[in-house]
């Protein structure tokens, strides 16, 4: 909904069980339920939110695989009829390759799918080891009966509010020197919306703030910020659902944890 030029928007940080992808999507639902409540028109959740971040080893298996696909349209079955866009984090396979995507539904329908084009590997993470970089070129992706676009390109305008254009991006995305955001504020995306899993360290908060207020500001756009909390593993790395809700350089909404 829009009410004199301002969009509501939500970010969900439900909790999260690791690999159980059935559990992920209905806590997922049940916050999709509670925005309609508030009149939220955007509502953005974390990376691989489907199947937790954490699952390691378990991304190989088909049966998470396939999980993730069935428990992704459950969500999207759970929309129909609802006037809000969600977009939430799902590990797919395409054309037999392993990406971390972003998937934006709405009204019982997938609208595009956005895969992670900067994947980290080195410290504390090793996504490589699973996933495949978003490929250059754009591509068609069969989801059920949904077959919509595959790229990092994808630009969403509201149908009645055309000034609203939403960009996405993945987590380490934002961290690299040539965010796929640069190229979607250039193409007139004027909300950018990431989904991450940003673990925890002494001073990466304000670090986290900084680029998102500071993208935000670059832009001229909002920008909104989802982050894994509650739920992952902390084998390798924590959690604390830092998530933030940045416009034009300035910090709107920031969460405690």
């Amino acid at each position: 909904m829009m009410i004199d030029g301002f969009v509501r928007v939500g970010l969900g940080v439900p909790k999260v069980k690791v690999a159980d992808t059935s559990y992920n999507s209905e806590t997922a639902i049940e916050m999709i339920n509670e925005a309609v409540t508030h009149d939220v028109a955007l509502l953005l959740f974390p990376e691989l939110h489907i199947t937790s971040y954490t699952c390691g080893d378990l991304f190989y298996q088909h049966t998470l695989q396939q999980g993730a696909r069935e428990s992704l349209l459950h969500v999207v079955e759970a929309t129909k009829g609802i006037d809000l866009l969600v977009i939430i984090g799902c590990p797919l396979v395409h054309n037999g390759k392993l990406y971390n995507c972003g998937v934006a539904i709405e009204d019982g329908n997938i609208l595009a799918v956005v895969p992670k084009t900067h994947l980290p590997n080195y410290g504390e993470f090793y996504e490589k080891r699973w996933f495949n970089a978003a490929p250059s070129t754009t591509s068609s992706i069969t989801i059920g009966k949904h077959i919509v676009p595959f790229s990092t390109k994808v630009l969403l305008q509201s149908k009645i509010h055309k000034d609203v254009i939403i960009g996405i991006e993945l987590c380490e995305d934002l961290w690299a020197p040539h965010a796929p955001s640069i190229d979607l504020a250039r193409n007139g995306a004027t909300i950018i919306v990431n989904l991450s899993a940003s673990n925890d360290l002494v001073g990466k908060r304000e670090y986290r703030r900084a680029l998102v207020n500071g993208a935000s500001g670059r832009y001229s756009s909002a920008y909104l910020y989802a982050n894994a909390g509650p739920g992952e593993s902390t084998t390798d790395i924590v959690f604390l659902g830092h998530s933030m809700i940045s416009e034009n350089g300035v910090m709107l909404k920031e969460s405690t944890g």
